[in-house]
Formats: structure tokens, sequence, C-alpha cells
């Protein structure tokens, strides 16, 4: 791997603790959150080819790069990112992803910037909104969400939330249903009582099942963590605080300096060991639908939402980004693409998830997909066992993200 390369690739990480950092402070104790730091990474890495200057270095340093890298770099960084690592696995699940840039009425879009993102992204749309009523823009930004997730998303904005004075409008939607690699038993799935604070408590379908489990336990965090195999290759990582509340005090510490070589041990293998264990986890399902632009401030991006002619080169009227919307979906219940089976034995260690936790979606390459922190998880209901006609990670996002085309500065 080249020098840049893997400096790159460091710097995700980077990017990744920032993220989460800038989330969890941003949220309210008690309150779901869920994000997609690569869809969101592809987002901002789409809108920083269009932007100069301040903006431009702002989003640079946010996104772990130096200020000198070039869009052709950044573009064959995410390719080898998100796509060639990816491009082999063998992946089962459904998933469904919306991203787009619009802008308002009688604006124009740079045509030099649409063919650029175009030759880049695949399913990337660049549109000025044929309406400026706000009632008429939900609408057609719902209608495209709609439309790209398949009728898994449907809403993303609404007429109280978009500005009648809009600037550029960054939209970014992502769907998944998590296929397990080994089905959880629906017989075995029973209502179970889910701690929501010390006071209050929920009754929620707990899914059961026992076996062999990478799983850690963090003394200076208080947590302990196991890693769900979702096929092969991606996993499911959950973190459970000892004390009920003690999500909380998880995450003030992953805000401290210091806080990514925590994050990098709840992600990575390396900390978790082989286990037995009777597991008992909520079926469940969590949504998040936020306008991301307080949480990227706190990252360091601000330039971007105040006026500056930072992305001329992205239209002609407009001057700054006046909202990122995100939404993001993620389903985990017994579905699996192979058969249950009954392992494990009297000395099995108790995994149960009643407490709020942290989650996270990870690549092969312990990357998060998703994460975020379930404070009260929703039942969606018993699962369909219907074959799908799943597709390759690696096919998903060169259909949801990137195209071969080279790329020239």
């Amino acid at each position: 791997m080249s020098t840049w390369m893997t400096d790159i690739t460091l710097k995700v990480r980077d990017y990744i603790e920032k993220l989460y950092s800038a989330c969890s402070k941003q949220f309210t104790s008690g309150e779901n959150w869920l994000v997609s730091p690569m869809n969101l990474h592809m987002l901002l890495v789409i809108t920083l080819m269009g932007s100069v200057d301040g903006s431009r270095n702002e989003m640079l340093n946010a996104l772990g790069y130096s200020e000198n890298i070039g869009n052709a770099t950044i573009n064959a960084a995410f390719k080898q990112k998100i796509y060639n690592d990816l491009a082999v696995l063998i992946t089962s699940m459904e998933i469904a992803v919306a991203n787009a840039l619009f802008v308002a009425k009688n604006n124009i879009i740079n045509p030099n910037y649409t063919e650029q993102v175009s030759k880049s992204y695949s399913a990337f749309l660049t549109k000025t909104l044929d309406d400026k009523e706000p009632a008429l823009i939900a609408d057609e930004v719902n209608n495209f969400v709609e439309k790209e997730t398949r009728s898994f998303i449907k809403k993303v904005i609404d007429a109280n939330t978009t500005c009648t004075d809009m600037g550029i409008m960054l939209i970014n939607a992502i769907y998944l249903e998590t296929i397990l690699e080994e089905q959880f038993d629906l017989k075995e799935t029973k209502d179970g009582i889910f701690h929501i604070s010390g006071n209050k408590t929920i009754i929620i379908p707990f899914m059961k099942k026992r076996g062999k489990f990478l799983m850690r336990h963090c003394n200076s965090l208080d947590y302990n963590a196991i890693r769900i195999n979702c096929t092969q290759d991606l996993s499911v990582v959950i973190a459970v605080p000892s004390k009920i509340l003690g999500l909380e005090n998880i995450n003030k510490k992953l805000q401290e300096n210091g806080g990514n070589a925590y994050l990098n041990k709840l992600l990575g293998s390396e900390a978790y060991d082989w286990t037995e264990v009777e597991l008992s986890l909520p079926r469940f399902e969590i949504e998040s639908n936020v306008d991301m632009k307080e949480v990227l401030k706190r990252m360091g991006i601000k330039a971007a939402f105040i006026g500056s002619k930072d992305f001329s080169k992205i239209c002609t009227e407009t001057k700054n980004i006046s909202s990122v919307h995100h939404k993001a979906v993620l389903k985990i219940n017994e579905v699996g693409r192979n058969p249950s089976s009954t392992r494990g034995s009297d000395r099995s260690v108790v995994f149960t998830v009643d407490k709020p936790f942290f989650i996270a979606v990870l690549s092969p390459k312990n990357d998060p997909l998703f994460m975020g922190n379930v404070h009260v998880p929703k039942d969606p209901g018993k699962p369909n066992f219907e074959e799908k006609n799943y597709m390759t990670f690696g096919e998903l996002a060169k259909k949801a993200y990137y195209t071969e085309q080279p790329m020239t500065e």
C-alpha cells in the first residue's frame, strides 16, 4: 500500500472518532441516535469536490486529510476504502441508499461539477428544485428518497424544517436490515424487560442464542462487548455498560483526549476473545433523522454554513450549505443466512442486552458502516424469512456510491 493510502486509511479513524464525539455531545441523554460514518463521509467528499478556501480546508481537516491533497487522490482513497476492499465480499443484507445535493429554484448548478460528480459517483443526484414553496420542496425531496430507497425510507424532511431561503441542501439516507451469519430461533424469542432508566422499563422481544462469540470486558469504561457475525465478513458490535445509565459515562470517556484509543479497542477485534456465551438480545429497529449541521460544526466545519463564495464551483447563486439531512435506519432481527444451531455449555457466560447500549455495524476492516446509541429499542415485528435477491457489498458499493471512471484534478 502506498504511503498516501496508508496515511488516509489511518486518518479515517480520526474522522470516525471526531464524528462519534460530536454526535454524543450533540444528542441529549436518553436519546436514540444513529449515523452512517462512511455514507456521510461520501457526502462530504462530494461536497468537498466543489469547495474552495476556508470551507474546503475545514472539511479536509474534519475528514483527516491534509490541505494540499487533490480531489483525485481523495477519490482514489474513497474507492479503495469503500469499493475495492469490499468488492469480493458476499454480504447478505437488505440495504437501500439515497444521496443528493439540491439547490433552490432559479439557481444553476455548474455543469462541470455535475460531470465531475457523475463520473465518480454513480447514484448521486445534483438537482435544482422545481419549486420555492417549502411544502412542495419537501414533497420533491421525500419522493426522491422514497424512490431511491425502494420505500424503506419515505420521509427525510418536512415543510416546517425546510428553509424558505434555501442554500445548498445535502440529503443522505441509508437503510440496513442486517442478515446474521446464523439465525436466531424464532421459537426462542420471548418478551423481556429492558431498563430505559433507573425507574423506567419497557417490554420488548428478546432473541436468544447459545454459542461461541467474540467478547471482551473493559474495566476502565466498565462495559462488556460482543461481536455478532453478519455472514462471514460483516459484524455487529454491541457494548453494554454494567450500570443502567453507564452509556453516558462511556461517551464521556470517548470524548476525552485519548478517546480514539478506547474507540479503536471497541471496534477492533484484537481485544476480543472467543467465549461460550448465552446471548439475550432485543429484536429492534433504530431510526435517526437529523440535520447534521450542528454536529459538523462541532467537528470544525463552520465556514460552509455562513455566507461565502466557497461553493461557487457548485452553483451560481448559492454561497453556503443550509442543511445536511442525514437519516439512518438499522434493523436487527432473527434472520440469518444459515439455520440456527444449538451450541454452548452449562458454563456459558450470560450476556444480556437489557439496558442502553452502544452499537456499530462493522466492515471486514472494522470501519463502522453504522454507529450509535440505543436507549429505547423499538420492536420491528416478526421478520420475513422469505429468500431475497441479495447483492454483494461490492455490487452495492458500485451501484450506490462509485463508478469506475477515472478522475482528474
